[in-house]
């Protein structure tokens, strides 16, 4: 049996995620809760502060409660644009561009930060790869992938350098396909980045670059890769749409 305050939840979320309500409308009061739902006002309270807490209301000191704008809990489209990729291309004959990847070390480390990531032990060694992406010989991306160690077979160097791609690597030695894992993704903006960042990205310390994020999940549900990569930011841009028609949507 569910709490009043739990139901009172569902309803509210409910009238968000079917349209009854939209970012930007205001709410139910505290009063109107409890003669809605003949509850308490602590019952009520409790309620409001739970949604506001989930990112679904926004609380305005004399106003009242209101509906979030923003794309939190609502079905989006995401898109990855690469601008300067398509610069170039339209610049070239033949509409082609080289796109390559450059290792720039393979290591073992120990980082209790990145194992809270992986959710390993804090002491427990990792497999930390380095390379940069090129595109037309100009890098835009530094890409940074940590793995348990205890998840690969024997690491060899040279074999790894031998590969194309990490994921490349990664088919071949324990035939898991990186790109088909579930995985979950942040997209932030890096400033100032550290010296190996803009050395790596030929920019200035203070151009802020894009920061991607992500962690991969093995077929077990435990996490398998965590990576940060960072980007050029005049070669990276994301286009977000909702209650767009299907037949917009490239």
């Amino acid at each position: 049996m569910k709490y009043k305050y739990e139901i009172i939840e569902g309803d509210i979320k409910r009238m968000i995620e079917d349209g009854t309500l939209s970012p930007g409308d205001r709410i139910y009061s505290e009063d109107e809760i409890k003669k809605k739902y003949n509850v308490s006002s602590t019952t009520a309270v409790k309620a409001l502060q739970n949604l506001v807490a989930e990112g679904y209301l926004i609380r305005k000191q004399g106003e009242g409660t209101f509906v979030r704008k923003s794309y939190k809990h609502k079905k989006v489209y995401v898109d990855e644009e690469l601008p300067m990729h398509q610069k170039l291309k339209a610049s070239t004959i033949g509409g082609k561009i080289e796109e390559t990847k450059k290792w720039v070390f393979v290591k073992e480390i120990v980082d209790a930060q990145i194992a809270e990531q992986l959710k390993i032990e804090p002491n427990d060694p990792i497999i930390h790869f380095c390379r940069v992406g090129l595109v037309g010989g100009t890098p835009w991306t530094f890409q940074n992938s940590y793995i348990a160690k205890k998840r690969l077979p024997a690491i060899e160097e040279t074999k790894i350098k031998a590969s194309s791609s990490l994921s490349d690597f990664l088919k071949a030695a324990t035939n898991i396909n990186l790109f088909g894992l579930p995985m979950k993704a942040r997209v932030s903006i890096a400033f100032p980045i550290n010296e190996m960042v803009a050395e790596q990205l030929e920019i200035d310390q203070n151009v802020p670059v894009f920061l991607n994020e992500r962690v991969s999940y093995h077929p077990d549900n435990t996490p398998f890769e965590y990576s940060k990569t960072y980007i050029h930011p005049d070669y990276y841009a994301l286009q977000i749409m909702s209650d767009v028609p299907l037949h917009d949507i490239e």
